[in-house]
């Protein structure tokens, strides 16, 4: 799994996952799924009352 961080309007980091890559018994890579997130908004401060449930539901139906 790759991930990488994103900012938020605060200047704290939220993780994301970016891909997933499919290895065979030897660590072959043999596929990848590669994940994408609405960034049209800025993602709210650690402390804001502001839920971010929609990147996450995008996040499980890309990868699905």
């Amino acid at each position: 799994m790759v991930h990488t961080y994103k900012q938020r309007t605060d200047t704290s980091k939220v993780l994301f996952l970016s891909e997933v890559r499919l290895l065979d018994n030897s660590g072959t890579q043999i596929g990848k799924y590669s994940l994408a997130y609405d960034t049209t908004y800025a993602l709210p401060g650690i402390q804001s009352k502001a839920k971010t449930f929609g990147g996450i539901t995008m996040a499980l139906l890309i990868l699905l």
